[in-house]
Parts: C-alpha cells; sequence; structure tokens
C-alpha cells in the first residue's frame, strides 16, 4: 500500500528517464547517405523509426544523394549550354532528357518512401477530422 497524503516535492522530482537510442546508419551507406540519414532521423523524435524503417530509411536517402547527384548534372549540362547559345546535338539533347526523366523518377521515389514512413504533412493529415465551414454543426445559440 502505498504513502497516504501529498507528496513532497522531492518525490514529484523523483522520475524515471526512459532513453530510446536513434536508428544508427548502417554499415553500407556512403559518407553523404550517413549524414542525410543522421539529419532525417535527429529531425524526429527518437521513437520515430524502428528496425522496421530500416530499408525504408536506406531507400530515402540513397534516392536524395541520387537526386542531388542528377540535379548537380543538370545544372553543368545548363551551364555549358548557355556557354553555347544552345541546348546542343540531338544526342546532347537526348542525354538531356534522359536526366530529367532519371530525376524525376528519383523525386518520386522519395515522395513514396517519405509518405511510407509518415515524414510529410500529406501522411499525417487526416481529413476525417477535420471540420469545415459547411459541415453540419449543431450551434446553441442559433437555434
Amino acid at each position: 500500500m502505498g504513502a497516504r497524503g501529498k507528496k513532497s516535492t522531492v518525490q514529484e522530482a523523483t522520475s524515471v528517464a526512459v532513453i530510446t537510442p536513434r536508428q544508427a546508419p548502417p554499415p553500407d551507406l556512403t559518407a553523404d547517405e550517413r549524414h542525410c540519414w543522421i539529419v532525417m532521423v535527429d529531425s524526429l523524435s527518437a521513437d520515430w523509426f524502428s528496425g522496421e524503417h530500416i530499408p525504408l530509411m536506406k531507400a530515402h536517402v540513397r534516392s536524395s544523394i541520387y537526386a542531388d547527384m542528377i540535379a548537380e548534372r543538370i545544372q553543368n549540362h545548363l551551364a555549358a549550354a548557355a556557354g553555347e547559345g544552345m541546348i546542343g546535338t540531338p544526342k546532347e539533347t537526348a542525354q538531356f532528357m534522359n536526366l530529367l526523366n532519371n530525376h524525376a523518377a528519383q523525386a518520386k521515389m522519395i515522395k513514396t518512401t517519405a509518405t511510407a514512413m509518415r515524414l510529410c504533412q500529406s501522411a499525417v493529415y487526416d481529413r476525417e477530422k477535420i471540420r469545415t465551414r459547411d459541415s453540419a454543426v449543431s450551434r446553441v445559440w442559433e437555434d
């Protein structure tokens, strides 16, 4: 049976803190991928990710790095084309379109993995819980 009466300030201040370790990056990631992993994990609470998220997290950080690499190649292509005053030969145009398509594919993968891990607002937004002005709400003062 517990002690009766009001708890003292010392008793109230004493609590047990449970520390949840954050997901460490797997050893097979590159330095850039590890940095992206750490930024992602540190941006949310420690218990947001569990071991079952590791494959999705790896795909997400790799797609993010690949998208950055492709975007850099696109910028280099545009800078070279601006110096020449045109886009280039048909072969260069095809390469440029291929880069754009690859970047779009990586962006789609980033969106998919972010939604699956509930990283974006659309993944946690519940339209059913939002009340609109037109919803049927009984207002006592309008009866």
